[in-house]
């Protein structure tokens, strides 16, 4: 089964150590989340970032339900923390369920056992550069160039402290009518 409410709530409560919420839920598929993805990923794979596969394709197709879940304000002084907090969040969310993830904040989307390792990898940081790798790696597109202009995408400002953006906002999916489309690890 998928996630409800409920459960997504009390998921982000537990992993983001009481500062993350649960924003809105759609009990609906929504039809622009594949446009979504396929930009954020594309973004990724531009710079040979990708590692978003099949599965996690079937996934972000075959949701029937998205929740949207926010951090609590990013800072200059709490930027590193509430990054890190973020990949705990989206872990636990794939892990009790979620279908897919993609970081509405920063445009960054990353297949299941990426954001896994990437949560993982901050987890065991064992330096303050060892975190901010991570979170780079997680939340910062590198540099892009469409033909005219280089450009990054992404809470890169975050990461090294500073501020970038006000909160992580996700976008989760779900399978809530049926068995979900990729298998727990």
């Amino acid at each position: 089964m998928g996630l409800d409410p409920d459960v997504i709530s009390r998921v982000v409560e537990e992993a983001g150590a009481g500062d993350f919420t649960l924003d809105e839920f759609q009990r609906e598929p929504d039809p622009r989340i594949r446009e979504a993805f396929d930009v954020a990923v594309a973004s990724r794979r531009a710079t040979g970032v990708d590692e978003f596969g099949d599965d996690d394709w079937a996934a972000v197709d075959a949701h029937d339900s998205v929740a949207y879940v926010l951090s609590p304000p990013v800072s200059q002084v709490t930027g590193l923390d509430v990054s890190r907090r973020a990949l705990a969040v989206t872990a636990a969310l794939l892990a009790n369920g979620a279908t897919a993830v993609k970081n509405e904040s920063s445009g960054v989307a990353c297949g299941r056992e990426r954001w896994l390792a990437l949560a993982s990898e901050a987890a065991a940081a064992g330096t303050a550069d060892d975190l901010v790798g991570a979170l780079v790696r997680a939340w910062v597109v590198p540099v892009i160039h469409d033909g005219e202009v280089s450009y990054s995408c992404g809470m890169h400002r975050t990461a090294r402290g500073f501020h970038a953006r006000p909160v992580h906002r996700f976008s989760v999916l779900t399978r809530t009518n049926s068995e979900p489309a990729i298998k727990k690890s």
